[in-house]
């Protein structure tokens, strides 16, 4: 999520949705208006933590996901899944459970000459029998079967990025869809059709994206304090007083850091009295804003969030927030030219939607493209590190930083 609010503010997209899919799962996160949405009730390993951490929204489907069939003979995928050991039924290490990667190097959408330049052997014939297996037993043929596996894996998507938007009060067409992980870009233009999203994005080796967000991450340290207390009982001479304490702890705790590098935010948890949660409402202002304004945003807040709102009702502090950082630098990232990089060239796939039996698809090499280089789908698109599709209607340019620009 991190790489992904800067790829978002180097591209000029506040509005953007991250859609991390690897191997076993898929994590996403909504950043509206440049800020990335946070969560105080987080957990790790099912115990739950009053924390502040990004709000990742994390569903089990991802390229090991398994293809199975429950006892009404439906076809199911995930969330179990065949990991990296023994991994799909085709990469012949053991594994005999079909998987969406099996479905999709059976489509085609997955070449198995693209997978041997990474030193991975993919096996369409162990892929077959593997998803023959689960297509018996749910009375479906190979290609009904395959398409299923890569239908329920949208379906799961769509639902995951409807959690963290629609359920929240965001319009996703609002957004742009960053799709990265090994599956992502697979995957994220169905789904983005699917929620009327008109642009994706493929950043540059989407395959290691997370891990360049964890190089960009600020430092950063959170205070917080309870104050429990009614909104109309606090002047703003109360509020700059309660804060006081918390910007000297948060400037502490950025130690030697230059004081021109450092930035405090502050925010509020308010609530409606008798309610039994907080919205956390910005002071991106302070300390010109007055309390009544706050008092406006919260329930302007309320209504985006929740669907409605009182201001007759009286407010509630719970929380006050100072979250202190020290941005990190995000080096400027330039393509070469194409140079002897390998062009494009027809292949025959296995059409994932619609009647056609196969089509023909242009495959594309990532680091054969130029800044500014356009083609349109529909298409493979394949770097060292992840394959992309862009459907038919969907056009792609790359730009200077690396990233596939996709839209519709």
């Amino acid at each position: 999520m991190t790489a992904a609010l800067a790829l978002g503010k180097a591209l000029g997209r506040a509005n953007v949705i991250s859609m991390d899919v690897g191997g076993t799962s898929c994590d996403i996160c909504l950043i509206a208006d440049g800020r990335p949405a946070w969560t105080v009730e987080g957990g790790v390993a099912g115990v739950p933590l009053r924390v502040p951490m990004l709000d990742v929204h994390s569903i089990g489907a991802g390229g090991g996901s398994i293809v199975w069939v429950d006892g009404g003979g439906a076809l199911r995928l995930g969330p179990r899944s065949a990991g990296a050991t023994p991994g799909p039924a085709c990469y012949a290490r053991g594994g005999t459970d079909a998987t969406l990667t099996d479905a999709h190097v059976w489509l085609g959408t997955v070449r198995p000459e693209v997978l041997a330049d990474k030193g991975i052997s993919a096996d369409p014939a162990l892929a077959e029998a593997a998803l023959g297996r689960v297509g018996a037993r749910a009375s479906l043929d190979l290609a009904a079967t395959a398409r299923g596996a890569l239908r329920l894996m949208q379906h799961h998507l769509v639902q995951g990025i409807y959690a963290v938007s629609v359920a929240r009060g965001h319009d996703p067409r609002d957004f742009a869809l960053v799709a990265f992980g090994g599956a992502g870009p697979l995957h994220a233009c169905g789904v983005a059709a699917e929620l009327g999203m008109r642009e994706v994005v493929f950043p540059l080796a989407p395959g290691v994206f997370s891990a360049l967000g964890a190089a960009l991450a600020d430092t950063r340290y959170d205070v917080v304090q309870s104050h429990v207390r009614r909104w109309s009982d606090l002047d703003h001479a109360a509020l700059a007083a309660l804060f006081t304490p918390l910007d000297a702890a948060a400037t502490a705790r950025l130690g030697e850091a230059p004081a021109e590098a450092r930035v405090l935010e502050r925010s509020l948890d308010l609530r409606y009295v008798g309610q039994s949660f907080e919205l956390n409402v910005a002071l991106d202002d302070w300390p010109r804003a007055t309390p009544d304004e706050i008092a406006a945003r919260f329930h302007a807040l309320h209504a985006e969030t929740w669907g409605y709102s009182d201001p007759s009702e009286p407010v509630q502090l719970v929380n006050l927030r100072v979250t202190g950082r020290v941005p990190s630098h995000v080096p400027a990232v330039r393509l070469r030219a194409a140079g002897e990089a390998r062009r494009a060239k027809a292949v025959r796939v296995r059409a994932p939607e619609g009647a056609a039996a196969e089509e023909t698809w242009a495959l594309v090499h990532r680091l054969g493209l130029a800044a500014g280089e356009r083609f349109a789908g529909p298409a493979l698109v394949v770097d060292p590190s992840a394959t992309g599709m862009v459907p038919a209607g969907w056009q792609a340019v790359a730009d200077a930083m690396g990233s596939l620009l996709v839209t519709r």
